[in-house]
């Protein structure tokens, strides 16, 4: 029996785009439990740390407009990291909204997708403090 409460915001989609002259674009698409879609897009460098920077910016535009959060939602860091020998994506984002103010680190398991992985670490930061898990 599954006893977890549906999430607020749901992940639909993201994608990374390597574009021309060492850059690349990211698109994210987030999902209320209504049915409101929010996306939002973010351009980086092209390398592989750049472009999951640009899809964690895309994420918390997007979650940023999902909850309609004032203030932007600042990612400070992005790394693939192996703890326990797994691929994983690490995110630390900044937050200021209502009751809190402060850093918040998210992590996902990469598996064969690290560009998900990133929109689900940015998530996994955020879910409690903006009540979105």
């Amino acid at each position: 029996m599954n006893d977890r409460h549906p999430r607020v915001i749901r992940f639909v989609n993201a994608e990374l785009v390597k574009l021309s002259g060492d850059r690349s674009t990211a698109l994210v698409e987030l999902e209320r439990r209504t049915g409101d879609s929010y996306r939002a897009t973010a351009e980086g460098a092209g390398t592989d740390a750049g472009g999951l920077r640009c899809v964690a910016q895309a994420a918390a535009e997007a979650l940023r407009r999902a909850v309609r959060a004032s203030q932007p939602l600042s990612v400070d860091d992005v790394e693939m990291l192996q703890p326990f020998g797994r691929p994983s994506v690490v995110v630390a984002i900044s937050v200021q909204c209502q009751d809190y103010s402060g850093s918040l680190v998210g992590i996902s398991q990469a598996d064969h997708d690290p560009v998900k992985a990133t929109v689900r670490a940015v998530l996994n930061a955020t879910n409690r403090v903006l009540g979105v898990g």
